[in-house]
């Protein structure tokens, strides 16, 4: 029979790589899960995040005049948008607002369990523990989540 020694510092490596790369997957989880849930409520497209800040913007600088104006030149989104989807700049605007709010609030859910999972799953001590808080957490947005989920076609690419 072999025996075969290990040199206790490679066991050591080998094992911190092992957690190291069961964290990384972890994360890579859980953050396609928030992905997924994000896509439900915003359009993931470059200088979408900017378009939207705008037209909160634009939306907030519109509703605050005094007097509502006759033209739109200084608001080119409500210009560009009115009458597509809704009929008036007022009902636009508001429901522009409507929307970030409702963002704002779906978006700081999803942080909060994603950073408060990403922590635990930094300091996991095993693969499998920080593999079990990834599943966790995504079961538990999946679920919170499931009607807005259920409720979404596939995204096209």
């Amino acid at each position: 029979m072999t025996v075969i020694r290990r040199n206790p510092a490679s066991v050591a490596a080998l094992d911190a790589r092992r957690l190291a790369t069961a964290r990384a997957r972890a994360r890579t989880d859980l953050g396609a899960c928030v992905a997924r849930i994000r896509l439900c409520f915003i359009t993931d497209l470059p200088g979408q995040g900017e378009i939207y800040a705008e037209k909160e913007r634009e939306a907030r600088a519109y509703l605050g005049l005094p007097a509502l104006p006759n033209q739109l030149t200084d608001f080119p989104f409500l210009d560009a948008e009115l009458g597509i989807t809704a009929p008036s700049a007022y009902e636009l605007a508001q429901l522009w607002l409507n929307l970030a709010a409702l963002w704002r609030q779906v978006a700081a859910v999803l942080e909060k369990a994603r950073t408060a999972a990403n922590a635990q799953i930094e300091a996991a001590p095993s693969a499998e523990a920080a593999a079990g808080i990834a599943q966790a957490t995504v079961a538990a947005l999946e679920t919170a989540f499931a009607a807005t989920l259920v409720a979404q076609p596939p995204q096209e690419t």
